[in-house]
Formats: structure tokens, sequence, C-alpha cells
């Protein structure tokens, strides 16, 4: 009860790369004469891997029972998936795409788009200016939406948050360098006594006992048609 799905920072993300094909494609812009206009843009991004992000993630998927998802991220079949309606999300979720073209050509547009705004201007405060802040906080969300093609078998959907680090919440595991998370109650209709109210549980396919935890989630309230157990043979 008055659970909240936790957004993580960025910098959690388990591609290493994750984040960085836009400094890259941003580089390549700043060494071409034609965008020299945007220096001072290029440098104001987040580009480098030891600057802090204020962007925070909740990643879902769209393929609910895969052998992939059990063995990567469901404690080797003997977790569970938890099944959410869109129509429930209070923030937008956005498509992972796979493809580097597409982002490239994304990037590319947005930049070549910003070029012209700046050049039909004699000055532009690039620090103010509200359409380069626009510009610099949807390149900076949407370069977390890609990721590399090996991941395709996830069908990944995105909620992206901007949070200034210093509202963040601090989770104290006891180490020098806390996790740093945002709450969000993610959905419109909370069942009180339940919490997030779910559409689907499915149990993982090494999940020893099923029957037993049905009739547990039944006790606190949930319906137990909706409890299923995968059907996946675990390798």
């Amino acid at each position: 009860p008055n659970v909240n799905f936790r957004l993580s920072n960025s910098v959690y993300l388990n591609d290493p790369m994750e984040g960085f094909l836009a400094a890259s494609i941003l580089s390549k812009k700043l060494s071409q004469k034609k965008y020299q206009n945007l220096k001072p843009f290029f440098h104001s991004f987040h580009m480098s891997d030891s600057d802090a992000s204020p962007y925070f993630i909740a990643s879902f998927i769209k393929s609910a029972d895969s052998l992939p998802m059990w063995v990567h991220y469901g404690a080797r079949g003997s977790g569970c998936c938890l099944g959410l309606k869109v129509s429930n999300f209070c923030d937008d979720l956005y498509e992972v795409t796979y493809e580097k073209k597409h982002i490239s050509n994304f990037f590319s547009d947005i930049i070549n788009i910003l070029s012209s705004y700046v050049s039909s201007f004699p000055e532009v405060d690039f620090e103010y200016d509200p359409v380069i802040w626009h510009a610099r906080r949807i390149l900076n969300q949407s370069r977390y939406l890609y990721k590399d093609s090996a991941y395709k078998y996830e069908e990944e959907v995105r909620m992206i948050r901007f949070v200034p680090l210093k509202a963040a919440k601090v989770e104290d595991i006891g180490e020098l360098f806390p996790k740093i998370y945002w709450d969000t109650p993610l959905q419109k209709n909370r069942t009180d006594n339940i919490g997030l109210n779910f559409s689907a549980i499915i149990l993982g396919p090494t999940v020893a006992d099923p029957s037993k935890i049905a009739v547990a989630l039944a006790q606190r309230g949930y319906d137990s048609s909706i409890v299923k157990k995968s059907k996946i043979k675990f390798r």
C-alpha cells in the first residue's frame, strides 16, 4: 500500500554506452564549419561520462513473458513480471529505438533547425533563449531513447523525467555513494489497500510453489485470475 514506482538516475542504466551516441553525433557536428554558430550550445550539452545527469528513467517491456528477460532481469526465472495498463499511467511513455540511423537523423534534423534559427538573429542568448532551452531538453531526453540493436528483444518503452539533482531522493545502502532516485505514482487509479493496480502478475518459470504465492496475493486483495505462471521452459 502507498508504494510508488521508482525512477533511477540515468547513470544506473545497464548499457554502459547508453546516451553517448548523442554525444558522438554532436561532436561530429561541432567539427563542421556550417555549425560553428552553435558552439555555445554544443559546449553546454551533457556530453561527458563524468557529467552529473539530472535525468531519471523507468523502463518497461512489451513482451511480458520471454526467456531472455527472465534470464537477465527475472532473478533467473524465480522472480515475477508485473503487468500495467498503459491507460493508467500519469506520465508519457516513449518507445526505445534500436536503429542508429533513426536517432542520427533525428538529431541532425534538430541541429539543422537550430542552426537556421540562430542564423536568423544577430545575437542569441544560449543560456536563456526558450528555443535553445527546449532544444537542449529534447536532445538530452531523447538520447536515452536509443539502445544498441543487441537489446532489441526487450521491446522497451520508457518514462523520462528531468529532476534537479538536489531535489532527488537518496537511498542509503551503507556505501560511500548512495543510490539516487525519484518516486512517481505512475498510475491514475490506485487501489489503496493494494497499492499499484496490476493487470497481470506472471510468476517466473522456476518459481517453486506458485499456488502459495497466488493464495497470499488473493488474501491481499489481488484478483487470483491475473496470477499466472510462465509457460517458458527455463534453461
